[in-house]
């Protein structure tokens, strides 16, 4: 005796799914704007973003990254890449391929 049922479409369903967090995703934009000055100026108190002549990559309102905390993020990034091609390999030859 076969199994013969068929699997029910969800196409619909992840449609549906897929506009209902678009949506709430929009509304939430609004709020994050009454988040980012407080965060910003936070920021910037504790030497995470700088404010000036210094700044190489500007991100918002004369606040941004300059060069030695654009290169912290550079080889945090670059770690980031050579410990995930390290673990990639590993499984590999783990696996046996």
């Amino acid at each position: 005796m076969a199994n013969t049922q068929q699997q029910p479409d969800t196409t619909d369903d992840w449609i549906a799914l897929l506009m209902l967090l678009t949506g709430v995703s929009g509304m939430g934009l609004f709020s994050l704007g009454t988040f980012v000055a407080p965060a910003r100026e936070l920021a910037v108190q504790w030497g995470v973003l700088v404010r000036g002549d210094a700044v190489l990559i500007p991100l918002m309102d004369g606040v941004g990254l300059d060069i030695w905390r654009t290169l912290i993020l550079a080889g945090i990034f670059m770690l980031f890449v050579a410990g995930s091609i390290a673990i990639a390999r590993s499984r590999r030859r783990r696996e046996g391929r």
